[in-house]
Parts: C-alpha cells; structure tokens; sequence
C-alpha cells in the first residue's frame, strides 16, 4: 500500500468529532453560586494544571497544549532546553518567545442552573492561589469541600476593573467558600449523573496536541521570522490579558466568534 489505511481512518475519525465536547463557564458581572466538584489529576491537586503554547506566531490563533507534559514528543520544549543552555541575552529573549504559559481549570455545577450539567471554568492566577488558599486554611484543611455530601458551595463575586483587554474590560473574580456544608444534590441520581460529566481533562488535551512535524513546521517558519525580524517583547503570549489565562477554542477550531465571546468573560 502505497498509504496508511488505519492512520487516514484515525484522521477521518478526529476530524468529524465533536471539535470542543467541554462546557466552559461564563460569568456575568455579579454574584454567583457554584459548586466545585472533585476530579482525578496526576498530582492528586483539587484542580488541573495544563501549560499551553500561546505565542501566536508560533502556534497561531489557538493556543496549543505542550505535548512534553504528557511525555510526548515536542520538538518546541526541546529547542526550548537547548537554548537554555546558552546563558547569552539573545538566547533569553528568544526563550521568552517560545516559553509556555500555565492554565489552571475547575468542573463545576451553577446553582440555580444544574439542568446545564457539569462546566469547566479556567481561573485566573490570583483566583486560583486564593481558591487553594481556603482549602489549606485552618479553618478548612481538615474539611473535604469538594466532597458531593459534606462539602460546600462557594460564593462567586465578579467585579469590573479598570484595565482593558483589547475592547473588553477585564474582571476580578472574588471566590469564597460558604459556611455551611451542602449536598452536591438530595438526589443520588443526580448527584452521579453529574459525577460522571467531570471529564478527564488531561486526557482532553493530550488528544489535542500537536504531531510532532506540524510542530516542527511552525517552529520552522518561527525561526525563520525571528531570525530575519526579532518580535518584540509584546509578541509573547499574546492570547491572554496581562498573563492572565483564559479559555480560547479547542485547537483546530476555526471560529473566530468563538474566540471574541471567549475574551468578553476575560
């Protein structure tokens, strides 16, 4: 055979999947109760922490997961160690370039719209180191949250701040757990229906990484561009607010609608 029939069929499979099978959750202005569920993580942690590639001159619009995370092949973390080596300015600042950015993700139900199942939210950094504050807190470390009977709901309150995102005002998100223990749900049904929505987020995006010679391409023509016209220090990373992480689509979604309603909630 002068092609690979099970590889073309493994493509025809991915291509016609869902392209982004999470809910992930928006938040208005205001105040908003939520649930944190539980989930499995390779570090046994109460949340997720995925790095991606975010540089769009690199990895283009969408932001790419490090395959070498997931101990796969990628050829970008392996150029990024090689310049390590090289102590110069010039190595630095390309590093800089290439260098990942860390997204931290939660499953979590909205009280008051539970028929809406399971939601993925993406904290921001200050809201992620306030959330794992509380659960080592002493008033908390010895208390489960996350657990579906004696575990607790948290308050959600969503401030406007004074910077801007492009044309989007950047919010502030306030996460404070509630006092009193809850049931995720009074029914048991409900209760390991939403349970099994939690999704193995790891495994999500190790599906979604790219092959290692369509990495290998775009570090290629990164190279070359750099090379003829180093990027300034703001072309790093530049699918987030100030360093600060937010959900654009899965990686091969073409929707740029997708991605402007992403950045609205930033």
């Amino acid at each position: 055979m002068t092609y690979d029939v099970k590889a073309i069929m493994d493509k025809l499979a991915k291509m016609n999947e869902k392209r982004d099978s999470l809910k992930w959750a928006k938040f208005d202005i205001g105040t908003h109760h939520i649930r944190i569920l539980p989930m499995v993580t390779p570090d046994n942690q109460p949340l997720a922490e995925i790095s991606f590639y975010r540089n769009e001159k690199l990895v283009g619009p969408f932001k790419s997961p490090v395959a070498a995370q997931f101990g796969l092949e990628d050829p970008i973390h392996e150029t990024i160690q090689e310049l390590a080596k090289d102590r110069s300015k010039e190595s630095w600042e390309l590093r800089k370039q290439l260098n990942s950015l860390v997204s931290w993700f939660v499953p979590i139900v909205i009280r008051g719209k539970e028929e809406e199942g399971v939601q993925i939210w993406e904290m921001k950094k200050d809201t992620m180191q306030g959330y794992l504050t509380q659960l080592t807190s002493e008033d908390w470390r010895e208390v489960d949250l996350l657990d579906p009977t004696v575990g607790h709901d948290w308050t959600l309150n969503v401030t406007a701040s004074d910077k801007k995102f492009k044309t989007y005002t950047v919010k502030n998100f306030q996460l404070i757990v509630r006092p009193k223990a809850s049931k995720l749900s009074s029914d048991k049904a409900v209760v390991e229906k939403l349970l099994g929505q939690v999704p193995d987020l790891f495994a999500y995006y190790k599906g979604r990484v790219m092959e290692p010679n369509v990495a290998k391409e775009k570090l290629s023509a990164f190279m070359d561009a750099y090379t003829a016209d180093p990027f300034s220090e703001a072309g790093a990373a530049t699918s987030s607010a100030e360093g600060q992480e937010r959900t654009t689509a899965a990686a091969g979604d073409d929707s740029l609608k997708r991605v402007e309603d992403t950045f609205a909630d930033v």
